[in-house]
C-alpha cells in the first residue's frame, strides 16, 4: 500500500513535470473565480464585520440570521460558479497526468463540454453529501450534548473533527471520478467512493495534507492583501488567490491519485 509521504512527494515530482501548464491553469482558474466569486467574498467580509460588533442578545442574533439569509443567495451562487471553474478545468490537468500520456487539449469541443460536466456533477454531488454529513453531525451532536451537558465542547470538537473529515473524503470520492470523466467514463460519487475503499487512507491523508497547506496559505494571504487593499479590489485579490489555490490543492490531489496502483484504469463493468 501507498504511505502518506511518499505518495506526496511522487505527486509533486508529477506535478513539478508539468509545472507551466499547472501553472496556467492555476492562475487562469484563480482569474474566473476572481469575477465569480467576488461577490461572496463581500458578502462574508460585511457578516464578518456585522458578528464582531454584535452580542449575544436575541435581538442581535435575529438580526444576524436576517443579514445571513440576506446573502446566502450570493454565497451559493458564487460557489456554485466556483464549482464550475474547478468541473471544467480540472480534466485537463487529470489527462495530463494519465500514464497513457493523453494530450490535455485532444478530443472535440463536445467531448470536452462533457468532460468538465461530469466533473462538475461530481463536485455539486460531493457537496451535497457533505452538508447531509454536516446535518447527521449536528443532530448526532445536539443529542449528546443533551444527554450529557457536561461535556459539550468535548462533544463539539469532535463534531467539527468528523465534519472535516467527512468533508474530505467526498472531495477526495470526487477527483477520483473527475480522473475517470477526462477519459469520457462517467462514475458517480458512490462508484468513486467503492473505487477507493482499499487505498482509503492514503487517498484521503494526501488531500488532507494538501488542503491543510491551502488554508495556511489563504489566511496568510488575506491578511496581506487586505493591507494593501481596500474595499472591492481587496475581495478580487482574495478570491484570486483562493481559486488559485484551490485549483492547486486539487489539482497536486489528482496527480497523488495517479500513484495509487490502477486508479486510472478505470472499470466500466457492472
Amino acid at each position: 500500500m501507498p504511505t502518506l509521504v511518499p505518495l506526496l512527494r511522487a505527486a509533486i515530482a508529477s506535478a513539478n513535470q508539468r509545472r507551466e501548464l499547472l501553472v496556467l491553469l492555476s492562475i487562469f482558474a484563480g482569474l474566473l473565480t476572481s469575477l465569480i466569486y467576488t461577490p461572496a467574498i463581500i458578502a462574508i467580509k460585511v457578516i464578518t464585520a456585522e458578528t464582531s460588533s454584535m452580542e449575544t442578545t436575541e435581538t442581535d442574533l435575529n438580526a444576524l440570521s436576517d443579514l445571513i439569509g440576506l446573502h446566502i443567495p450570493t454565497l451559493a451562487i458564487a460557489y456554485l460558479g466556483q464549482l464550475a471553474v474547478s468541473g471544467f478545468l480540472l480534466p485537463f490537468w487529470a489527462r495530463a497526468q494519465n500514464p497513457d500520456n493523453l494530450l490535455p487539449w485532444d478530443g472535440s469541443r463536445d467531448s470536452i463540454l462533457r468532460q468538465g460536466w461530469y466533473s462538475y456533477q461530481l463536485l455539486v454531488t460531493s457537496t451535497l453529501y457533505t452538508i447531509a454529513g454536516f446535518i447527521v453531525i449536528a443532530l448526532v451532536a445536539v443529542i449528546l450534548a443533551s444527554i450529557s451537558g457536561a461535556i459539550t465542547g468535548f462533544v463539539l470538537i469532535l463534531a467539527i473533527i468528523a465534519a472535516i473529515w467527512i468533508s474530505i473524503f467526498f472531495s477526495a470520492a470526487a477527483n477520483t471520478g473527475i480522473i475517470a470523466a477526462s477519459i469520457d467514463i462517467k462514475l458517480n460519487l458512490t462508484e468513486a467512493i467503492k473505487r477507493n475503499r482499499f487505498f482509503l487512507r492514503p487517498i484521503v491523508g494526501s488531500l488532507a495534507v494538501i488542503l491543510f497547506a491551502n488554508i495556511i496559505l489563504n489566511a496568510a494571504s488575506e491578511p496581506f492583501i487586505d493591507s494593501l487593499f481596500e474595499g472591492d479590489i481587496a475581495a478580487r485579490f482574495i478570491a484570486f488567490t483562493s481559486g488559485t489555490l484551490g485549483y492547486l490543492t486539487s489539482a497536486l490531489h489528482i496527480s497523488a491519485l495517479y500513484k495509487i496502483p490502477g486508479i486510472h484504469q478505470v472499470d466500466t463493468r457492472p
